[in-house]
């Protein structure tokens, strides 16, 4: 039988799991609040249950995962789960590679913590959590830098010192790895466009990111550091000179951690429009004349608009330009302001079919016939975790 494995990919405000036989998903659990308890939606065969837990934080709803995927047929009492795949966002070179989680591991993600507590500590507690549930399971950490970690210097680095980068680690290691494999593996298996060789990839969902590729190869990448550079987003500012956020900070007499938060976690779409963090939300508000909704929107789309012209311009032109993440692959009304940005390069989006799109499955060509290609591409995270743990632990 095909290796069983549990793909664990934990969220600030959620918890989602997905278990695979090879590489055909058997179903997903996924654990969210609501009315300040732990609800967890079981997807089997497209359709969905919900069941109440009871509990009121994520860490002990984990220990309901094993009833939970017995209770919804999803695995056997007689069959065990080979190894759990957890996506792993972190600063450094060591994160740059897809790692066993054993107490190296655990020592390194400790001095990651101290740079990105915010981060890092998600992961730590999903971690402890899945030891504690699955004592004997091997956990590998996959992740989300290693498809940006071969980028030329130019695109990695910062201009600072060499020394004092080298000392503390200090690169734009970029992030949404995981998601761009995925996008590439679909790409790449399609004749359609598997000679494409210049191609900027549009993550958007909660989190934003733009993408360039040579040779199906990352080039450069929005996001730095941490995912906290680039585009701004539901809750993140995106990038904000270190002095004004200095001020922020003092102002206020905040430590280090209330400062990321703040950043992370209140500002973006949500800071700006002072409603939601929500595209949806917004636009219903936009539409009764809220300004400042409004405002968010537009901030939202120059951005997006300013870094896909500056990565077209990195990587030497495109062939294609590719929506991805939740608010890529749904939101017609995002694509058609975007490219109404990029017209001056000759994007042109065909309306009826750009209207209609909300395709979960496959590759779909929004473009007219005179335009460069402008696909939408289903991101896959789960598969492509559950992919290289696999492969980790075939090695």
């Amino acid at each position: 039988m095909d290796a069983l494995i549990l793909v664990a990919n934990p969220g600030s405000a959620s918890r989602k799991y997905a278990l695979y036989q090879g590489g055909a998903l058997r179903g997903s659990l996924h654990f969210e609040f609501e009315n300040g308890q732990v609800v967890c939606t079981v997807n089997k065969n497209s359709r969905r249950r919900r069941i109440k837990t009871g509990v009121k934080n994520f860490n002990l709803a984990i220990k309901y995962l094993i009833s939970l995927l017995y209770k919804s047929r999803l695995l056997n009492p007689s069959e065990d789960i080979d190894a759990i795949g957890i996506r792993v966002v972190a600063a450094g070179k060591f994160f740059t590679g897809d790692h066993l989680v054993n107490e190296v591991f655990i020592k390194e993600l400790e001095k990651a913590r101290e740079t990105a507590p915010l981060h890092i500590q998600t992961i730590m507690d999903e971690v402890r959590e899945l030891f504690k549930v699955f004592k004997t399971t091997e956990i590998v950490a996959v992740s989300d830098s290693a498809f940006h970690a071969n980028r030329p210097e130019r695109t990695m680095n910062y201009a600072i010192s060499a020394k004092l980068a080298k000392r503390f680690d200090i690169k734009r290691w970029g992030y949404h790895g995981i998601s761009m494999s995925s996008v590439v593996s679909t790409l790449r298996s399609d004749k359609r466009y598997h000679k494409l060789d210049k191609v900027v990839v549009a993550h958007l969902g909660s989190g934003c990111s733009i993408t360039g590729l040579k040779n199906w190869q990352s080039f450069d990448t929005s996001m730095g550091y941490s995912p906290l550079e680039g585009l701004m987003s539901s809750t993140r500012s995106g990038s904000i000179d270190v002095v004004a956020a200095l001020k922020i900070k003092k102002a206020f007499k905040m430590n280090d951690a209330q400062l990321e938060v703040l950043l992370n976690k209140g500002s973006g779409l949500l800071a700006v429009s002072e409603k939601s963090d929500d595209i949806r939300t917004l636009q219903k508000l936009a539409k009764t004349g809220n300004e400042k909704a409004e405002l968010a929107l537009e901030m939202f789309v120059y951005r997006a608009v300013s870094e896909i012209g500056r990565m077209i311009t990195a990587v030497g032109g495109v062939y294609a330009l590719v929506f991805t993440g939740t608010v890529g692959e749904r939101s017609f009304i995002i694509r058609d302001q975007i490219i109404d940005g990029l017209r001056f390069l000759g994007f042109r989006l065909a309306e009826k079919v750009n209207l209609s799109t909300v395709d979960p499955e496959n590759v779909v060509e929004v473009s007219t016939r005179k335009s460069p290609l402008i696909l939408v591409v289903p991101t896959n995270e789960n598969a492509e975790i559950a992919r290289r743990t696999l492969e980790f632990i075939d090695d």
